[in-house]
């Protein structure tokens, strides 16, 4: 591991992310909360966007073997749909959870309160609005299970 992954996984850990053994993680573009936990030989790609607001209930789990592609989103705060008046009406926070060995791909949103089951494959450019199960591939918007995995 070269000096600049070693010093971003100090910083990281300073800052109170647990960061498991053999984790990979390259340059975030933004990160807003202390409450992550990255799981064993977990590979985060660059440019890894986490909203949160630090709004209590909300945080990241990711799990072991899990591999992140580029610009992966999670979002741990959105809005119910309001009224005609103003339609982003009251927010609505919750966790998400990535189980072991899932494989998020490029561009991919993950909205809040969404688990990615153990052995799921998120297809680039699909936003996830709902929980998977496990060992799927999914995609699109919303993402939809396409195809099982053994």
């Amino acid at each position: 591991m070269s000096n600049y992954y070693e010093a971003l996984h100090f910083v990281l850990k300073i800052l109170g992310i647990k960061v498991g053994t053999g984790a990979y993680i390259c340059q975030p573009d933004y990160i807003d909360t202390d409450n992550i936990t990255i799981g064993s030989h977990a590979f985060i790609n660059h440019d890894l966007y986490i909203y949160t607001r630090n709004y209590p209930g909300t945080g990241i789990t990711i799990g072991d073997h899990v591999f992140l592609g580029p610009k992966v989103k999670l979002l741990c705060v959105g809005h119910n749909i309001g009224t005609a008046e103003q339609r982003a009406g009251i927010h609505k926070e919750a966790p998400i959870i990535i189980e072991d060995g899932s494989w998020i791909g490029l561009n991919a949103t993950i909205m809040p309160g969404v688990t990615i089951a153990k052995g799921c494959v998120i297809g680039a450019n699909a936003t996830v609005t709902k929980s998977t199960t496990p060992n799927g591939v999914y995609v699109g918007t919303p993402a939809k299970r396409i195809r099982d995995l053994d």
